[in-house]
Parts: C-alpha cells; sequence; structure tokens
C-alpha cells in the first residue's frame, strides 16, 4: 500500500486527509515526494494540501537533480506550476555540443515522457523548452510502436493532452486512492462530465472537458467554505458570503455547462479565463433569492447563517423585516446591473438569454417562500396554461 492509498476502512474525507498531509510531511526522499505531490494536484485535491505541498516544495526547490532526467523535469514542473521560480537552464545539461538533446537520452522512457510533460511550461523565449517538446514529442511517437501495451497507451494519452493542459488530471486511476464510499460519487461525476464534453466536442467542435471540470471544483470549494463556517459556527462578511454563495449555489457551475452545449462561442478561451460578471450577477441574485425562499426552514434545523443574517449583523439591523426588505432592494439593483451586461454585445445572445433566464428563474421558485401573498410555481403554470 503507498502512502497515499486508503483502505477500506477510512470512512471519513477528514481521515483521509490527516494521513495524507502526514505522509507528505513525513516524505523525506526528493523524488518519492515530487510523484506524491504530482498525484495529489493530479488527482484535483492540491487545494486541501496547498501549505503541506509548498512546505516540501520549499525543501526540494534547490535540490540538485544531478543529470536524472525524470527528476529534473518533474523538478522544473512542479515547481513553475506552484508559483516558485524556475530557471530553464536546469536543461542545459542534457544538450549535446550542438545545442540539440542527446540521442543517449531516448532510453529513459519515464524521464523523455517527465520532459515533454515539463516543455508545456515554456514561455515564448524560452529556447531550450521549444526543443525539449520538439524532441521528446518526435522520439516518444518514434518508440511507441517498441513498447509494451500499457506503456505506449499512457504515452499516447500524454501526447493527445498533456498534464499542464488538463488543469488536473481527470482519470480512472485516481479512483484507487479514494475510500470507498467516494468511489462512486467520483465515477458519476466522472463520467457525466465526460459524457458531456464528448457532446459538445462531437456537435460544436469545442474542448470543453478541462472548463467543466474547473466550474465543479469551484463549486465543490465553496462547499468547503460554507462547511467551515458551519462547523466553527462563524457568520461571514456579507461580501465573503455573497462572493462564495453566487458559486456555491451552481449558476457558473450551470452557466458554464450551458455555455458549451449552446455552442454559439467561438473562442471559449478567451471568454471563459473568469467567470464573466453576467454569470457571477444572476448567480448572485439566484442565491439572494434562494436565502430569502428558504432562510427560515434552513434556521429551524440548525444551518448555516443566510445572506439576511449576515447584512442584519453587519449593519445592526435587528427586524427580520427589515433585514429581508434590504436584501430585495439589492435584488433590484443586481437586476439593473445584469440589464446593462445583456447590452453589452460581447457574449452571444443565446448565453445572455439563459443568464437571464437563470435569475428569472430564482424568482419563480423561491418568492412565494418570502412572501406568502405571491403567486407559487404551480400557480404560474396554471396561470401561463389555462389563460393564454
Amino acid at each position: 500500500m503507498t502512502p497515499l492509498q486508503t483502505d477500506d476502512k477510512t470512512k471519513s474525507l477528514d481521515e483521509v486527509k490527516r494521513r495524507s498531509k502526514e505522509a507528505l510531511l513525513n516524505s523525506s526522499d526528493p523524488i518519492v515526494t515530487m510523484k506524491m505531490i504530482d498525484s495529489i494536484q493530479g488527482l484535483g485535491i492540491g487545494h486541501h494540501l496547498k501549505d503541506e505541498i509548498n512546505v516540501q516544495l520549499g525543501r526540494i526547490c534547490d535540490w540538485d537533480a544531478s543529470k536524472d532526467l525524470f527528476a529534473t523535469s518533474l523538478q522544473f514542473r512542479l515547481l513553475r506550476h506552484n508559483g516558485w521560480s524556475t530557471c530553464s537552464d536546469v536543461f542545459s545539461k542534457f544538450l549535446d555540443k550542438s545545442g540539440n538533446f542527446k540521442e543517449s537520452l531516448t532510453r529513459d522512457i519515464k524521464g523523455m515522457l517527465s520532459l515533454y510533460e515539463a516543455s508545456y511550461l515554456g514561455t515564448k523565449d524560452e529556447e531550450v523548452l521549444k526543443k525539449a517538446m520538439e524532441f521528446s514529442k518526435a522520439r516518444l511517437n518514434d518508440l511507441r510502436p517498441y513498447l509494451s501495451p500499457e506503456v505506449s497507451r499512457n504515452i499516447g494519452q500524454a501526447l493527445s493532452l498533456p498534464k499542464h493542459l488538463r488543469m488536473a488530471r481527470w482519470d480512472l486511476d485516481a479512483i484507487e486512492q479514494l475510500p470507498e464510499y467516494m468511489k462512486i460519487c467520483y465515477m458519476a461525476l466522472y463520467n457525466t462530465t465526460n459524457e458531456i464534453a464528448y457532446r459538445i466536442q462531437k456537435e460544436h467542435g469545442l474542448t470543453a472537458v478541462s472548463y467543466l471540470k474547473r466550474t465543479w471544483m469551484d463549486m465543490f470549494d465553496a462547499y468547503l467554505e460554507e462547511a467551515k463556517w458551519f462547523n466553527s459556527r462563524y457568520v461571514p462578511s456579507f461580501k465573503a458570503y455573497l462572493d462564495n454563495g453566487a458559486i456555491s449555489v451552481g449558476s457558473c457551475m450551470a452557466m458554464m455547462h450551458a455555455t458549451f452545449l449552446i455552442g454559439d462561442i467561438k473562442e471559449p478561451i478567451s471568454m471563459l479565463k473568469s467567470y464573466p460578471r453576467l454569470f457571477i450577477c444572476s448567480g448572485e441574485i439566484l442565491r439572494l433569492w434562494d436565502d430569502l425562499g428558504t432562510s427560515t426552514e434552513e434556521k429551524e434545523r440548525g444551518d448555516n447563517a443566510s445572506s439576511i443574517d449576515c447584512l442584519m449583523g453587519e449593519n445592526n439591523i435587528l427586524d427580520e423585516n427589515e433585514g429581508r426588505k434590504h436584501i430585495r432592494l439589492l435584488i433590484r439593483n443586481l437586476w439593473q446591473e445584469l440589464n446593462g451586461l445583456a447590452m453589452t454585445k460581447t457574449i452571444p445572445l443565446s448565453i445572455v438569454n439563459a443568464s437571464l433566464n437563470m435569475a428569472r428563474t430564482a424568482q419563480v421558485i423561491y418568492q412565494h417562500g418570502d412572501d406568502k401573498s405571491t403567486f407559487t410555481v404551480d400557480d404560474s403554470v396554471q396561470k401561463l396554461i389555462f389563460t393564454s
């Protein structure tokens, strides 16, 4: 059993995190440590162990990997990926007198693959990494027919989509490091997301899997933040609550999927590098309406403070009705902002309409919970059917 594997008796994420932290901090072998960090970040749980990873990166940043191609490349990639100062000159020792990578390196398959992965973190001015990419890609392709089926398949996957372009590894190998109760959830999310990404690629020619995965990870991070608030009985500032709530409510996740499924966007990388304010704004409206409609019941069962509680505490408001009035005013202001964003013409109209509909749906669903005199969803549907 490797340090990161868990047995069938592991029943909590906290236990997995604790054991992973201990294994990582107690690791003294630089190569074992780097492999562990790569696995953790590849699984997409690096944010849980950010401090421990940085401690170990601090220990290995000045470690001399000598002429080990695998270790040198992995060390460079991990340090640069995590924002540490790096210099591509470390690869100069693998060049011949003509300035090309030595052909003898091709005997080290793991080293070649590690060099290939590292080359994707190069900048436009780093010629040695451009050479590394060309050299490793060409030689690995040439070697594939002579390797075992498993090794050849792994190389093929890497050549098709290097780690740096995946955000975090999205594969089934990582599932073995999860406790049993999480494996079903991971499989369901993996299968569903990849099926959607396949449909998007097939119908619209857009590569969406990294964007879809990122938005799920963002939402899980937001859930985790709310769980921390709950466990410590902490009431955040209204801004902190709403910033997090616009993500945890699922609006950005839904809008990211809708954007790709609609298919009207031609250059998603530039537009979706961060969530457009259009998405956030509709998410804030959804979050606030959700709180207006459900906070009473949630408070009775002991859930987190809502936006109403955060706003009242911050502004010394004692009357809940007054607090709700302030929230409804904020929603009106957000609608004015949303209307302005919808007129900018920088986002396709189909996506703008989807975002507007997200905000509209929030009011239809939740306003009856806030004001019993308003229509329920059933009332609205009946009115639409029988009076139109």
